[in-house]
This record gives structure tokens, C-alpha cells and sequence, in this order.
């Protein structure tokens, strides 16, 4: 029996595309204010960084006057020149990964805002846009497990490759998040060639935390993410690349981890 929430042509896709839509244009003014500031402070930062290379240079030349020199050596000892030395990269460093860390949120807010319309549909090899998306999704993940692939033949498909490929490199970026320091992470990729209904399934599953019960009915709205650092649009923008061509995207209910389920009409 077809369950109503999984056929490729039904579902609330329509809806949620249009909000994501309304909220294109000001995600793209949010990101252009935040880029100019964040901009500025990455800027001083780099050459506060090169400005303290001077510095701590001078310093270092003038510690063999500290022994010949009481008094000077009693200044640097009160002036705690070396705790500050000691801690002053450390501080740098912390800003400069608060700093990317706000870029990345503004580079993730202008991807959104930019994303592509829908393309011509055209006869697309899944199993290799499946491959280009993990690769993708690895490059921006270092760190990430191999993923564990279970492909059975597949028809082609007449889709939007780009928007395919993106969709699944949001799934996957996603799951290489959820499993980050997992003591044995592990990513499968599983795609089948269904009969009823005539689609093709692709399931997407990691052995991370999962997705807590009281908020898998809100895990596709935008801005919403289960994780710490999340942004929180890349299951929104996959879904709407999904909807556009007809496809759907569900969570499904499991314990241990996530399991994201995609069908697309075969």
C-alpha cells in the first residue's frame, strides 16, 4: 500500500517552498550587513596577528639584557610581559575561530539567498550524483568517515542533476556533522528501485544522536538545527530542491541516529 506521506507527487512541499522563498530576500539583506563588519574584524585581526610577530620579536631580542639588567628584568616580571605573551596568541586564535565561525554563518545565509532555480529536468545517473555529493560534502567535512554505499541498479532518472547534487550533499554534510565524535562513526548511502509506487528511494543514515521526538516536526523548518553549531537551512534548502522536481524528503522515525528518506519519481 502507497503511504500518503511518501508519494513522490504529494506533501507539503508547495508550502514550505513558498516560505522559504519570502524569506530570500531578506536572508540576502541579513548576510550583505553582516558581511561588511565581519569583513573588517577579520581584516584587523590579520594584521593584529602580523603586529604582534613585531612585538613579540622585540621582546625576544631584548631578554638577554634581562640578566645584565636587574631593574628591567623586575619591569618585566611586573608588568607579567610574559603571561601576556604566553596568552595573547591563544586569545587571537580564539577570535579568529569566532570570526570564521560568523563567516561561515554569513556564507551559508548568501548560499541560501543565491540558491538556483530550477533547472531543465534531463536523464541524470543518480548513483554518480550521489558520488559527486559526497565527495562534496567530504571536502567541507575533514575528518568525515567513508561512506558505506548500498546501490542496486537504477533506471535513469530525469531530474535537475544540480539541484540533486546539492540537496544530497546537504543530507550528507548533515550526517557527517550528526556523527563528529561518534566513538565509530559510520554514514550509509542506501538506493533501491521501488515498484509501488514506481520511484526511486534513496535513504540516508548516520549513527549519530539523533533527532529528538518533540522536534522532528520542526527539523525542516529554516533556521532550525539540532546541533550546536548549526545553521540550520540545509535540510530546508534539500527539501526545496527535492519539492521542485517532485520529490519528497521525510525523516524517518528510528532510534539510534537519523535515517532521511528521499523518493523521486523513476
Amino acid at each position: 500500500m502507497t503511504h500518503p506521506a511518501l508519494h513522490p507527487r504529494l506533501g507539503p512541499a508547495a508550502p514550505h517552498a513558498e516560505r522559504l522563498g519570502a524569506l530570500g530576500g531578506q536572508v540576502a539583506r541579513v548576510a550583505h550587513e553582516l558581511n561588511a563588519p565581519v569583513s573588517l574584524i577579520a581584516g584587523s585581526l590579520g594584521n593584529l596577528d602580523q603586529q604582534f610577530d613585531v612585538l613579540l620579536r622585540f621582546v625576544e631580542a631584548t631578554r638577554p639584557y634581562l640578566d645584565r639588567h636587574p631593574e628591567l628584568a623586575g619591569a618585566y616580571a611586573a608588568g607579567r610581559v610574559q603571561y601576556a605573551l604566553d596568552h595573547a596568541r591563544t586569545l587571537l586564535a580564539i577570535c579568529d575561530e569566532g570570526v570564521q565561525r560568523v563567516g561561515y554563518v554569513v556564507e551559508q545565509l548568501r548560499a541560501y539567498a543565491r540558491r538556483p532555480a530550477a533547472g531543465e529536468l534531463a536523464p541524470v545517473d543518480l548513483a554518480a550524483v550521489l558520488h559527486g555529493a559526497a565527495r562534496m560534502a567530504a571536502e567541507a567535512h575533514p575528518g568525515a568517515p567513508t561512506v558505506q554505499w548500498a546501490l542496486a541498479p537504477l533506471p535513469p532518472l530525469s531530474a535537475d542533476a544540480q539541484a540533486l547534487g546539492q540537496a544530497f550533499a546537504n543530507l550528507l554534510a548533515n550526517a557527517f556533522e550528526a556523527v563528529r565524535g561518534v566513538p565509530a562513526p559510520a554514514v550509509h548511502v542506501e538506493a533501491r528501485h521501488l515498484a509501488d509506487p514506481v520511484a526511486i528511494e534513496v535513504r540516508v543514515r548516520d549513527n549519530g544522536s539523533g533527532v529528538a521526538a518533540s522536534r522532528r516536526d520542526e527539523i525542516f523548518e529554516p533556521f532550525v538545527s539540532s546541533k550546536a553549531t548549526g545553521v540550520g537551512l540545509g535540510l530546508s534548502i534539500a527539501r526545496e530542491a527535492l519539492a521542485r522536481q517532485g520529490g519528497t524528503l521525510l525523516l524517518s522515525p528510528r532510534e539510534g541516529g537519523a535515517e532521511f528518506i528521499v523518493r523521486l519519481v523513476a
